[in-house]
């Protein structure tokens, strides 16, 4: 049996600033406890990239097409100073939807760094594990902001600039969250930033004052996080994702699972990631999660549980994540 490597790296969910982060504007994100990991084997000829069943594969082949994940396995094989005529065998698994808005191209751009460095014996600091990390999710989204690899990296609840260096949040007490997710438009995540960032391009004067309220929500949204007013802070999830949908990002499947969530009882609930399906996030009352969740499931949607804490986001009911 030849050489063997592992890496690990969780998901993501941004609470606020999706799209305007590209733009300037601060955002909030906190990392997940699902994860993806990656591991590396020597093999007799050529890179075989092995990922099961479990994944759902709809989503996985929107989100991920073979050629954008060929490119950016490329780059991260040519930061290490190898190629695509190195026998490898990469196997993917884990527990983290591919597709649904949350991370999953960075996690596995983070995983796939860390196998490799662990492959050739390098230590890997974590400035040049984002760099690293950061040329993958360019095949992969063309003009990624870089908020999904520093809050996977970071494993905790940021606020994010460009710019900046990024500051952690201390959340006051334990956060509620549903999360649901339907199957992604074609193109995914690069598709529809692509489109936005023409929209912005031929009319600046109308997206960028919307930007910049979208970056006033988020720094609200997080010193509300500090306080632990779970209430104000659905009435941000409400205005976050009513920019998000003037902004052309939300579909039919996003209002749908929004609209579900606010009739069960969720205090506020908004889009995160790129939109176009994917994934969104309800702020609820805990002892009201599970009613919500099931709604979802029952409409045809996947659907977990979730609360974030003070370092990190995790995940009470994590059978519920297969789509």
């Amino acid at each position: 049996m030849g050489k063997i490597a592992e890496g690990c790296a969780p998901g993501k969910v941004i609470l606020f600033g999706e799209h305007a982060v590209v733009y300037g504007q601060p955002a909030v994100a906190a990392s997940l406890s699902l994860t993806l990991r990656v591991r590396i084997q020597e093999a007799e000829s050529g890179v075989c990239v092995d990922i099961p069943g479990w994944l759902p594969a709809p989503l996985m082949l929107s989100e991920h097409p073979s050629e954008a994940l060929a490119i950016a396995l490329n780059a991260l094989l040519n930061a290490f100073g190898l190629n695509s005529s190195m026998p490898l065998l990469v196997e993917v698994e884990g527990d983290l939807p591919l597709g649904a808005g949350l991370g999953s191209s960075a996690s596995l751009a983070v995983a796939f760094t860390r196998a490799l460095a662990q492959f050739k014996g390098v230590s890997l600091p974590d400035a040049e594990l984002l760099r690293i990390a950061g040329e993958a999710e360019r095949a992969f989204h063309g003009h990624p902001s870089g908020l999904d690899h520093t809050t996977i990296v970071r494993q905790t609840c940021i606020r994010f600039q460009q710019g900046t260096a990024p500051q952690e949040i201390h959340v006051s007490q334990k956060l509620p969250l549903v999360i649901g997710w339907a199957r992604r438009e074609p193109g995914g995540s690069r598709r529809v930033i692509s489109e936005l960032r023409a929209r912005m391009s031929r009319y600046p004067e109308l997206y960028e004052p919307l930007f910049k309220a979208m970056g006033q929500i988020s720094d609200d949204g997080a010193q509300t996080l500090v306080k632990g007013d779970w209430e104000r802070l659905g009435t941000l999830f409400d205005l976050a994702h009513g920019y998000l949908a003037a902004l052309g990002v939300s579909n039919l499947d996003n209002e749908r699972m929004i609209s579900i969530a606010r009739r069960a009882g969720a205090l506020g609930a908004k889009l995160t990631g790129a939109g176009a399906g994917g994934a969104v996030i309800a702020v609820v009352r805990e002892e009201q999660a599970p009613e919500i969740a099931q709604s979802l499931r029952e409409a045809g949607y996947g659907a977990l549980v979730s609360s974030i804490a003070s370092h990190s986001l995790s995940v009470s009911d994590q059978k519920s994540a297969s789509f």
